[in-house]
């Protein structure tokens, strides 16, 4: 993701490498949107710990990759 959130993706290990998806490509492999506010409060969460609280970020969890 950008500074800004205006770029974001998804990314995942596969046997060849990692493998990308950007904005709705992202949305679309997921299965549902992406919160772009959720990922900027994710990073300012990993910059400074101490400001941590929930936040709520899809998942796809896929067998035998």
């Amino acid at each position: 993701m950008n500074e800004d959130g205006s770029i974001y993706g998804y990314g995942r290990a596969t046997p060849l490498g990692w493998k990308w998806w950007h904005g709705d490509e992202a949305a679309a492999e997921l299965g549902g949107s992406l919160d772009v506010s959720a990922l900027l409060k994710t990073r300012a969460i990993l910059e400074n710990p101490t400001s941590a609280s929930f936040v709520s970020l899809p998942i796809k969890i896929t067998k035998g990759i």
